[in-house]
């Protein structure tokens, strides 16, 4: 492992893992920021950039356990169910005030 991690370039070794060239890898950073910025200065999105979050398992855990805990259940007993839709734009969305992401938007958001 430690001969792979050799011969990668100086940035790639300060980076987060991809596959990209350095001009494309930073695009892909600067839409991240921008994607975070966003976030913490108005609020959670009705939509998340998954991939664009450094580790979108760690979001997706927090939610199922924060639904667990708020609902004294099982995570093991949760899952997540998925809705294919056409939107191309987080605004053509409704999102109820109910919904599984606001406790834990509004928590990631003020710590």
């Amino acid at each position: 492992c430690e001969r792979a991690i050799s011969s990668f370039q100086p940035w790639e070794r300060a980076a987060y893992p991809s596959m990209k060239p350095l001009s494309s890898w930073m695009i892909d950073l600067a839409k991240r920021v921008h994607s975070l910025r966003t976030w913490v200065q108005f609020g959670p999105p009705k939509s998340f950039w998954l991939p664009g979050l450094f580790y979108p398992q760690g979001f997706l855990s927090a939610l199922l356990q924060r639904h667990a805990r708020l609902n004294r259940l099982a995570i093991d007993s949760l899952t997540f169910a998925f809705k294919v839709t056409t939107f191309r734009e987080g605004s053509q969305m409704y999102v109820p005030s109910t919904s599984l992401c606001n406790p834990i938007c509004q928590a990631v958001r003020y710590k």
